[in-house]
């Protein structure tokens, strides 16, 4: 589920959360006078985004068709039908699998796809409405990677793909696993095999299975596997400032992190888990003003 806002002349935006399911992909405007769950297309979604300043969404349905849609074309009178604007972003691509993200410089927001033997890397054109590629890569898997997270590397042009990690068997120190669009074709190619999979395990080190990434700061990044959130930076070396556990453990493997200004809470299906960057302790809940 996301949260988008779109703009209806001088007055306050219209604000509309927006749920992917099984059954399809639904739209509830929450700021207006008809406050009624709307389902916008039959197609199976299985992941989205929002782009809440440019007024569109991507989303991943069906068996992994990648789209971009207009939440602009959410504006209707109430005694009219909406029809959702969607494009196709890829044209007969399937499989598909997304990673989002935006340079902390620029505000550009970047996307990457894989799917079947192939990885793209756009940018949003804002004059267009669209996105425009970058990069084109093909690549020996027939499945996208089981994680993807755009991050921004320091003194890298553009972003970079997390897809995965890997940690040394004796000292248990971390190696983020990369696949860098900046390099050439040739180059980017001769680092990828099929047989080794998206994660590579050097000799010596092994695989943690990590669950998520998450760009935390310029150069420090929340690596999360098992029921475990630690910081590193882009080497892969501890990231946290001087007197804070270098990871947070939780009681049990959570589904979802979510990194605050001062803890990291995990939530489960039963259950949700506030630890405190500080002490890596469990921490009070929020509670609202």
């Amino acid at each position: 589920a996301a949260s988008g806002k779109c703009p209806v002349g001088v007055a306050e935006p219209c604000l509309y959360i927006i749920v992917g399911a099984e059954s399809g992909l639904y739209v509830l405007e929450t700021s207006g006078e008809k406050r009624e769950l709307v389902q916008v297309s039959k197609r199976t979604c299985t992941w989205l985004y929002v782009m809440d300043k440019e007024g569109m969404m991507i989303s991943v349905s069906g068996k992994g068709l990648v789209c971009v849609h207009d939440l602009n074309s959410l504006l209707v009178p109430p005694d009219k039908e909406i029809k959702f604007k969607t494009t196709k972003l890829i044209e007969g691509a399937k499989g598909g699998r997304c990673a989002v993200t935006e340079t902390p410089t620029t505000g550009f927001p970047y996307l990457c796809v894989a799917v079947t033997k192939q990885l793209v890397l756009m940018q949003w054109y804002a004059p267009r409405k669209k996105f425009m590629k970058l990069r084109d890569f093909q690549t020996p898997f027939e499945e996208p990677p089981a994680l993807m997270e755009l991050l921004v590397f320091s003194g890298k042009q553009l972003p970079v793909l997390c897809v995965g990690a890997t940690r040394n068997k004796k000292d248990r120190s971390k190696k983020l696993a990369i696949v860098d669009p900046n390099l050439d074709k040739d180059e980017l190619r001769s680092h990828m095999s099929a047989e080794l999979g998206w994660v590579r395990v050097r000799s010596g080190r092994e695989d943690i299975f990590a669950t998520a990434v998450k760009q935390v700061d310029t150069n420090s990044y929340m690596l999360c596997f098992s029921n475990v959130a630690t910081f590193v930076d882009m080497d892969g070396n501890p990231s946290v400032a001087a007197g804070c556990p270098e990871r947070i453990v939780f009681e049990t493997q959570p589904d979802t992190r979510v990194h605050t200004a001062d803890a990291v809470i995990a939530f489960s299906k039963h259950r949700m888990e506030r630890r405190s960057i500080y002490t890596g302790k469990i921490a009070p809940p929020l509670r609202p003003p």
